[in-house]
């Protein structure tokens, strides 16, 4: 208490024009003194055990959010104070007092599968070639886990040369056992040719329907579907949307591709918003499918 006093006692001289008399001086003792006042008047406020709210940007959507930072048991309450970042630049809560964010359980605390999750998972994609990568993924997924795909997805890339189907269909028995002897992707064989044979049935799907995005978005209506699931356990493995997928798709020849398989590539794809209401992606992923 003592210091605190103290502290004040020389904000307030420096506050005093006649103590400084140069003007470049005085200004930056003045800044300093705002700073330490606001400070002190922030310890204040968290003792007191004062939630409050700091407005953040958004880099991917470009707009603010605020920000709910709790000061007292982890809470956040409806008549925070909104406090405007001062002199000092914007404020931080102690260390060891930042709100945890809330996910879908399933990603758990793998920093490639938190980054997928918050980043990727659920956002429409509408670009042929990205939508061909993750069709092929999510059959190579087949008897493994997303994560053990989504480690080797960066040699996928360079062994399939970027997913690029007109370079795929090119393919021969000398590619295929190159690509079996890649110890960066899964060396199974039926799923290896089963790409390069997905890869001819997208380009007759691109010569009949104008794009592979045009004819996989039919089966939502061109509208990503907005679900409400309390918790991954109401999650379906497949729906009637994807059971039709998954046989129109066998009908054009493509493999790897049964009801759950197309169901994983919708959720990923963004056709379906299956992150969990508590889910802080949730309700971003539900404002991108409504601008969409």
């Amino acid at each position: 208490m003592a210091i605190i006093l103290f502290l004040s006692f020389l904000a307030a001289l420096i506050l005093n024009e006649s103590f400084l008399m140069e003007s470049s001086v005085f200004s930056l003792a003045s800044a300093l003194s705002q700073c330490f006042l606001m400070e002190l008047r922030m310890a204040l406020l968290f003792d007191a055990g004062t939630d409050y709210v700091i407005s953040g940007g958004d880099n991917r959507t470009g707009g603010t959010s605020p920000i709910p930072l709790s000061m007292k048991n982890g809470r956040t309450s409806n008549g925070a104070l909104s406090v405007s970042p001062g002199p000092c630049g914007p404020l931080k809560p102690a260390v060891g007092q930042e709100k945890e964010m809330t996910r879908c359980r399933w990603c758990g605390n793998d920093p490639l599968y938190v980054a997928y999750h918050d980043k990727e998972w659920g956002i429409p994609v509408h670009e042929d070639r990205l939508l061909f990568e993750f069709l092929i993924l999510e059959g190579v997924q087949a008897g493994l886990s997303w994560l053990t795909v989504l480690k080797k997805r960066g040699n996928y890339r360079k062994a399939f040369h970027d997913f690029d189907c007109t370079r795929i269909v090119k393919y021969t028995e000398t590619d295929v056992i190159r690509l079996l002897a890649d110890s960066g992707i899964v060396r199974n064989r039926l799923k290896i040719e089963s790409a390069i044979k997905n890869a001819r049935c997208v380009l007759e799907i691109e010569a009949k329907y104008g794009s592979l995005d045009a004819y996989l978005w039919r089966y939502v209506d061109g509208v990503p579907k907005q679900n409400a699931w309390k918790s991954i356990s109401e999650v379906p493995a497949k729906t009637k949307a994807s059971e039709r997928m998954s046989k129109d798709l066998k009908k054009r020849g493509f493999k790897f591709v049964g009801p759950t398989i197309c169901y994983a590539f919708m959720q990923a794809v963004g056709m379906v918003n299956d992150h969990t209401t508590d889910c802080f992606r949730h309700e971003e992923i539900r404002e991108l499918g409504t601008a969409a």
